[in-house]
């Protein structure tokens, strides 16, 4: 890995970057062919860099089409959307209320903007999430506006940012649903770090409690 792309990304970014490759083989930059990492393919990471707003995305190239590199490029929020939409999420019961929560992470982690922010938080943020610390509770968590709701579809939950459906959640369990019920909210977290391909609570809890996660109320409707 080149010294820029490892300054641009830092260790926890790289470390990610490259577990991002050994799961789901990328295309390479350069000719669009799978990288077959698990099978010992060496994926280069070369980051395209906005000049102007300092976003980035990270790319991955056969080591024979690209070095490592940084190389000026759009690297615009809205394409970082649309390759950022293949979600993680799961839901966890908490002891304070709200007691259900939903957290959110994209499945291609890599696809950052300056500040840190993957292109899913980045998005949330700009629909009125906030940064969040723990503790979180119905007195402290920021409550969304209005236009934020959920409810139960068919055993489903769903979250909606005004018509604008943000996930659907199959198979809440009858606990899910009667503490959603009772206390008439739940809290919606995003995070770039969750780590929600294998869930760990205390990796969880030092994401919330290092400020990197957005988040906020959102009230239930029947």
């Amino acid at each position: 890995m080149s010294a820029q792309v490892r300054e641009l990304l830092g260790d926890h970014a790289e470390l990610r970057a490259r577990s991002a490759a050994m799961a789901n083989d990328p295309e390479c930059w350069r000719c669009g062919h799978e990288i077959a990492v698990a099978a010992g393919e060496v994926a280069n990471i070369v980051i395209e860099r906005n000049p102007t707003t300092g976003d980035i995305i990270v790319h991955y190239a056969h080591s024979g089409c690209s070095s490592s590199q940084v190389v000026e490029g759009d690297a615009s929020r809205s394409a970082m959307w649309e390759k950022a939409t293949d979600l993680n999420f799961t839901a966890a019961l908490r002891s304070a209320r709200p007691r259900l929560a939903m957290l959110i992470e994209s499945r291609n982690p890599f696809m950052l903007v300056a500040g840190g922010l993957d292109g899913v938080t980045q998005s949330l943020s700009s629909r009125g999430l906030v940064s969040v610390r723990t503790p979180l509770s119905a007195a402290t968590a920021p409550k969304l506006d209005n236009a934020w709701a959920c409810w139960i579809d068919a055993g489903d939950l769903i979250i909606a940012d005004g018509p604008g459906e943000i996930l659907r959640y199959d198979g809440m369990s009858p606990e899910f649903i009667r503490a959603l019920k009772h206390d008439r909210a739940l809290l919606l977290l995003a995070a770039a770090d969750f780590g929600l391909e294998a869930p760990d609570p205390a990796r969880i809890d030092i994401v919330l409690a290092t400020g990197g996660a957005v988040g906020g109320i959102v009230k239930y409707r029947d």
